[in-house]
C-alpha cells in the first residue's frame, strides 16, 4: 500500500501520488509534499540515466529503429485501408478498426524483429583509429543469406537511410 503521513489534520500526503501525478486538494507548498516530490523525480532521474547508459549498446540502436521503422510502416498502411474503406464502405470503418487494433501490436513486434534480424546480417560496425564506430552496409555476397538486400536497387535506398 501507500506510504502515508498525516499533516496538520486536514490532508494526507502519499508518496506514490506525488510519484504518479499530483495530489488534490493538498498544500504542495508543505515540506512533506515537496520532499516526496523532489526525491520522486530525482529517482526517475536516476532510472533514466541507468537504462540511457544501457541502451548505448549497438543491439539497443538496432532494435529501436526497426521498432520505429515497424511502427511508422504499420501506421501507414492502417491509415491507407481506413481511407479507402472510408470511401468504399463507411460504415465498415469502426468494425475493421476494432480488428486491426487487436492485431497491430502483434504484427509491429513482428516487423520489428524482421527488421532486427535483417539488420544484423547487413550492416557492419567498425572501430576508426579515433575511437568513433562506423556502420556501414556489407559488401554483397557478404551477408549471409540476406544478400538480395545488398543488391541493386535495395542497396541505394538503404545506403541513403544509413
Amino acid at each position: 500500500m501507500y506510504h502515508q503521513a498525516m499533516l496538520s489534520g486536514s490532508c494526507t500526503y502519499a508518496v506514490a501520488c506525488v510519484c504518479a501525478g499530483s495530489p488534490n486538494g493538498c498544500n504542495q507548498d508543505a515540506l512533506p509534499f515537496l520532499l516526496s516530490f523532489h526525491l520522486c523525480k530525482g529517482f526517475e532521474w536516476v532510472i533514466i540515466f541507468i537504462f540511457a547508459k544501457i541502451g548505448q549498446a549497438q543491439i539497443w540502436v538496432n532494435v529501436s529503429a526497426a521498432m520505429a521503422g515497424a511502427t511508422m510502416f504499420l501506421d501507414g498502411v492502417i491509415d491507407l485501408v481506413v481511407l479507402i474503406m472510408g470511401f468504399v464502405n463507411p460504415a465498415s470503418v469502426a468494425s475493421s478498426m476494432t480488428i486491426m487494433d487487436a492485431v497491430r501490436t502483434f504484427v509491429a513486434y513482428g516487423f520489428a524483429a524482421v527488421g532486427t534480424l535483417i539488420q544484423f546480417n547487413i550492416l557492419e560496425t567498425t572501430k576508426k583509429h579515433d575511437g568513433k564506430k562506423v556502420t556501414k552496409l556489407h559488401e554483397h555476397g557478404k551477408a549471409k543469406r540476406f544478400n538480395v538486400f545488398l543488391k541493386p536497387p535495395l542497396n541505394h535506398i538503404l545506403k541513403v537511410l544509413t
